[in-house]
């Protein structure tokens, strides 16, 4: 199969609120009639670009005991990010909320400020990710005012250590979608499913695939350092480039380079559901290849699984997935099943470690998957929590009393391998430094 292109890692909570917080960030910065490729014009006026920061981060004030025993000396600091932060090479991104405005803040491991910059309340998606060439970016988001639209959505990428740009802005359909650099318009009327999707190639910003240029009924699912993944009616597919064409730089519009299959998947193989895959407000990036695809299955009551992928290779490491989350530290994917076993895979999918229902729940029913980071599992199971090391899935007593006693706690969700962890308990977010 050959198309054209205009040359132009908490997933546990994947499964609750999908359709509601997505549909509502297309509605608010979703252009009715805009296009990828189109012409862009002045910037909001609170937007800015990164600039370097010499801003200290409060230290928070966490209750005794709220940690992980492992984070004790550690300092707790409260960068006041509005939205779980995503983290690539040890630094850790994501925005704050002001009054008139987005403010995004990147820190490093030690939780230096690296740089700050402005965007608007209604368009908050980003993305960090990877170029050819091995550069880390940040992909932020804003609206500009265009002949034809007075707030037309546009992507650019930045150094993600400098916040220097690398390219950009280009224009995108709507608002981010991911994993990967998809964005997807609104729906038609703002109802429904999610509108038309784009996929960027993460080195130029050119558009790497539209579904408009897709053959009909083709839904773009996700995109993976240069690999787009599509699903239509009878396959899940993975397309590269294949170096053929004339493309002609970022967002450009002229000039055409093929997208060659590289991989496929049945769907009838495995009873996915292809219009899940394709509206799927959110899919779960993992550190890696390894994206958790929220996939259906052939039951009612398996609507809310999805699948792990290697979105390289298309090998499926696992189904009937109710939940993931990526330990940077010990460098694994835990995952919870259907069935009530826990795995651990390695960031491409190869197996690690398998807990049988009965192990992994020890004796009371199927562990649900809290989190993960600083080299451990956190599960809950029958009103209580238990704590497994990540890199074996062994457990380990009295890592964390109050989550094992099913108090009130901040969980690891997020770690960088070079000593810093984000922990999360209800509305509370902290960032610990060694």
């Amino acid at each position: 199969m050959t198309v054209q292109r205009a040359s132009a890692r908490r997933s546990g909570a994947w499964l609750a609120g999908v359709a509601a917080s997505a549909l509502l960030a297309l509605a608010s910065c979703a252009v009715p009639g805009a296009a990828a490729g189109g012409t862009s014009g002045a910037s909001s006026g609170v937007s800015s670009e990164p600039a370097p920061s010499s801003a200290t981060v409060a230290e928070a004030e966490v209750e005794p005991g709220a940690l992980p025993a492992a984070l004790e000396g550690h300092q707790i600091l409260n960068p006041g990010w509005a939205v779980e932060p995503k983290q690539l090479a040890g630094v850790f991104v994501a925005p704050i909320e002001r009054d008139d405005r987005l403010e995004y803040l990147a820190l490093d491991s030690s939780g230096e400020a690296l740089w700050t910059a402005s965007r608007p309340l209604s368009c908050s998606g980003f993305a960090l990710t990877r170029t050819a060439d091995g550069r880390d970016i940040a992909v932020l988001t804003d609206v500009v005012s265009t002949p034809t639209s007075i707030s037309a959505p546009t992507a650019t990428a930045y150094d993600l250590r400098t916040g220097e740009r690398v390219w950009g802005p280009v224009d995108v359909p709507g608002p981010y979608k991911g994993p990967g650099l998809v964005f997807a318009a609104a729906p038609p009327g703002f109802m429904g499913d999610v509108g038309e999707k784009a996929a960027l190639e993460p080195t130029t910003g050119e558009t790497l695939a539209a579904e408009a240029a897709l053959p009909r009924g083709t839904r773009i699912v996700s995109e993976h350092r240069g690999t787009v993944v599509t699903v239509d009616g009878e396959a899940l597919r993975g397309l590269r480039a294949d170096g053929g064409g004339s493309g002609s730089g970022a967002g450009s519009g002229s000039g055409a380079t093929r997208l060659e299959e590289r991989w496929t998947i049945p769907l009838a193989d495995h009873s996915w559901d292809a219009e899940r895959l394709g509206n799927a407000t959110r899919h779960s990036e993992l550190g890696g290849p390894l994206a958790l695809l929220a996939t259906g299955g052939a039951e009612a009551t398996d609507a809310e699984q999805g699948a792990l992928v290697n979105l390289d290779t298309g090998e499926i490491a696992a189904a009937g997935v109710t939940g993931a989350a990526f330990d940077a530290d010990a460098n694994v994917v835990v995952a919870a099943l259907a069935d009530g076993r826990l795995l651990g895979f390695e960031p491409d999918g190869v197996p690690r470690w398998e807990l049988a229902a009965e192990v992994a729940g020890a004796g009371s029913g199927s562990a649900a998957l809290a989190g993960a980071g600083g080299g451990a599992a956190y599960l809950r199971a029958g009103g209580a929590g238990r704590v497994l090391d990540a890199a074996s899935g062994a457990a380990v007593a009295g890592a964390h009393p109050a989550f094992e006693r099913g108090e009130a706690a901040l969980i690891p969700s997020l770690s960088s391998g070079a000593g810093a962890v984000v922990a999360e308990g209800g509305v509370r977010r902290v960032l610990a430094v060694g």
